[in-house]
């Protein structure tokens, strides 16, 4: 299965997200302690719209009226990942 980020090309995709990876955990990044933080840039993708999340897990197309949750993403313990 391949698909593609909103970045552009999936390959180039993957490889920032292994450097990004690869150089947050050298640094002593804690990837599984954080906290939940808003971030202006989301959502960065329209969820009801996309075909490959599961109608079970699919919020807003079953029925949730807020899209607050959207706009928060994980920030781990120790590290930056933009």
């Amino acid at each position: 299965m391949s698909f593609r980020f909103h970045s552009g090309s999936s390959l180039t995709a993957a490889v920032s997200l292994l450097l990004l990876v690869y150089k947050a955990s050298a640094s002593g990044c804690d990837f599984f302690t954080g906290s939940w933080v808003v971030d202006g840039s989301y959502p960065l993708y329209n969820a009801s719209a996309c075909p490959f999340i599961e109608r079970e897990f699919s919020c807003q197309n079953n029925g949730r009226p807020d899209s607050l949750y959207t706009t928060f993403r994980w920030k781990p313990l120790h590290c930056n990942l933009q």
